[in-house]
């Protein structure tokens, strides 16, 4: 089984106004041996949504591109690339969905961005260079 190595919680991020998003891609880039995972979540909240922003769950993103890539044990530079979305599960016709104290809502204006490294021991652990997170409109 896995074990939580560590992880990462961004800043809330507010959109402009009138610019609320409906989807989320987050690229990252990782180093990612074999048996370990970098898991990404987004915490959501629509401009309506009247519910204390730490209360709202977080939804777990799909691994799109990068699923059966592994970085190379031995080298601890050799980065890969891997793209998180939305899973369609989490969507209303193509649109984030997410339910909170105060009702369901589709969209969002603010966000963060939670970054779960798991592996089963602390000598074979992943690690994380950068990451972009594009909010979609």
């Amino acid at each position: 089984t896995e074990a939580t190595s560590t992880k990462y919680i961004s800043n809330a991020i507010t959109l402009a106004e009138d610019l609320d998003a409906e989807d989320l891609n987050v690229y990252l880039t990782g180093y990612r041996p074999n048996g370990t995972n970098i898991k990404v979540y987004i915490r959501p909240q629509h401009a309506q949504d009247t519910s204390s922003f730490d209360n709202i769950n977080w939804i777990e993103l799909e691994l799109i591109e990068g699923a059966r890539t592994y970085s190379s044990g031995g080298n601890t530079n050799d980065w890969k690339e891997y793209r998180y979305a939305v899973a369609d599960a989490n969507k209303n016709n193509g649109i984030l969905r997410y339910t909170s104290t105060a009702g369901t809502f589709d969209s969002y204006r603010t966000f963060a961005i939670k970054i779960v490294l798991t592996a089963p021991n602390i000598y074979n652990v992943p690690f994380v260079k950068d990451y972009r997170g594009i909010a979609l409109t």
